[in-house]
Order: structure tokens, then C-alpha cells, then sequence
């Protein structure tokens, strides 16, 4: 199982298959939502639930980690096709990501 640090923004991709969050730790991290998806990393398929407005999700291990801040990471969002995701942190930069 993966250890987390602190989760400060979760952003779900348009197409709900994806979830971004960005952590204390300084790193994003991709999640899959569907049950057949092994981590690229671990290959592994631990789940966890996430609550949604939608209800209770499964959540597979973290397909991908974005590591390049160099300090919090607090917000997230993907644009609007699911392509890109959008981060700022602690240390004053905003960064686009293609994962």
C-alpha cells in the first residue's frame, strides 16, 4: 500500500475516469477510478473509496506521480478536454502537466 501525505485538492478529470490531487508532499498524483487498472509503478490494484456528489467511487492505486514543485502543492484542475492538468503551490509556481 502506498503511504500518503496530506491531500489539500482533488479534481476529477471530465470523463470522471481520472482523479488528480495535489499533496503536502509536493507531488500530484493520478488515480484511476475503473477496477481493472493497475498502478504503471507497483502494478498493483488496491482501492479506496472516494465520496462524490455522485456517491461513494472506487478508486485504484495512483496510475502516475507528478513530482516538480518544490514545496505544497494546493490547488489542481484539468482543462476542459482532460489533456492538461493545471497546478499551483507553495512555491509561487503554476505548472501544466500531460500525463
Amino acid at each position: 500500500s502506498e503511504a500518503c501525505a496530506a491531500v489539500y485538492a482533488l479534481a476529477w478529470a471530465p470523463d470522471s475516469r481520472m482523479l488528480a490531487s495535489a499533496s503536502k508532499d509536493s507531488t500530484l498524483k493520478i488515480w484511476s477510478t475503473a477496477d481493472d487498472r493497475r498502478s504503471a509503478a507497483t502494478g498493483e490494484t488496491t482501492t479506496t473509496t472516494a465520496t462524490t456528489t455522485k456517491g461513494p467511487r472506487k478508486v485504484a492505486a495512483a496510475l502516475e506521480t507528478l513530482s516538480g514543485h518544490l514545496d505544497e502543492v494546493f490547488a489542481v484542475d484539468w482543462a476542459p478536454q482532460g489533456a492538461h492538468l493545471a497546478s499551483a503551490s507553495k512555491d509561487r509556481t503554476l505548472k501544466v502537466w500531460h500525463p
